[in-house]
This record gives structure tokens, sequence and C-alpha cells, in this order.
């Protein structure tokens, strides 16, 4: 049985390493990151809901 995965979408923030990002977000409140998704997964009703 074999499993093909595929990104609907990627995250991009300001931290170059996934062990920088602090595990409580009030230690770093300017800190933004963006949630870029792929075709055809890009549409707003995707997202729809979500804070």
């Amino acid at each position: 049985m074999s499993y093909s995965v595929t990104p609907v979408g990627f995250m991009r923030s300001c931290f170059k390493e996934k062990f920088a990002i602090p595990r409580q977000p009030l230690l770093a409140p300017a800190a933004r990151g963006v949630l870029e998704l792929v075709p055809p997964f890009d549409r707003a009703v995707a997202v729809e809901g979500l804070e």
C-alpha cells in the first residue's frame, strides 16, 4: 500500500528554523506568518471560518 502526499500550501515566517519558533506566542508579539495556498486549494472558501 502506498500513499501520495500533496501539499495544500506553504507557511512563511520570519523564522529560519523550526527550533527558533517560540512555543508561547506572547514571547514574540511582532512575529507574523503568511499561509500561501497552492491551486486548487487557493480559494477563499478553503480558509473560511479560520481565525
